[in-house]
């Protein structure tokens, strides 16, 4: 069966689109990457800040820091033991990344 040429116009257009992944991931325009950390964790990872948080394999979230303060995460599995991730001065968001169906994580810390 052949697609009518108007049906196939609108998909090649879409082709040459550009979508800003900062944005799609919820972190502002004009941010920069200043650091990444990566890690292994069985479990889903909670944020001490917002316990109902879970980050599971294949989610990500962006969280706001507040001014000057590191972030508490935990890798939920047989304890609770929280670390503390601490970003370099000047970030303002963490992007905490899951790899699908794995134990990989990362924190990406971004600022201006």
């Amino acid at each position: 069966m052949r697609m009518p040429m108007y049906l196939l116009l609108p998909l090649l257009a879409l082709g040459g689109c550009v979508i800003n992944t900062a944005e799609r991931e919820g972190l502002p325009t004009g941010v920069t990457l200043l650091e990444t950390e990566e890690g292994y964790c069985d479990g889903p990872i909670e944020i001490d800040a917002d316990p109902d948080v879970m980050i599971e394999s294949g989610e990500s979230t962006t969280i706001a820091l507040d001014d000057g303060d590191g972030l508490d995460w935990a890798c939920v599995g047989d304890s609770r033991d929280y670390d503390e991730l601490d970003c370099p001065e000047g970030s303002a968001y963490v992007r905490i990344t899951r790899e699908e169906d794995a134990e990989e994580f990362s924190f990406e810390c971004y600022g201006s």
